[in-house]
């Protein structure tokens, strides 16, 4: 699930086994009015369909913070803070990807 306005900065909430999607909202609830966007996932509450509806809007939180990030020198603290968020969207990115193979 994804909640917030398209924002530059983003969480990704992740719940496991016997976890809800309302956590995720109650955690978006907290962090979207902070200008965050929440993506909540949880592979095992998803249909294939859902998880694959999350693969654009992963897409494009990548592309945003590689965008703002460039504009930054490697050295920074911004450049290495949009590097980790990149990482963390990749790393999203290539679980769901892993799912969706096994499904």
């Amino acid at each position: 699930m994804l909640y917030g306005d398209a924002a530059e900065k983003a969480y990704l909430f992740v719940h496991g086994q016997c976890g809800r999607k309302e956590e995720g909202l109650a955690f978006a609830e907290i962090a979207c009015p902070a200008e965050y966007q929440v993506l909540a996932i949880g592979t095992e509450l998803y249909s294939p369909q859902d998880l694959s509806v999350a693969l654009e809007p992963l897409a494009s939180i990548i592309r945003k913070c590689e965008k703002a990030r460039s504009k930054y020198e490697p050295t920074s603290v911004q450049y290495r803070r949009f590097h980790g968020t990149i990482r963390a969207m990749e790393l999203s990115r290539q679980l769901i990807e892993n799912e969706l193979g096994r499904k």
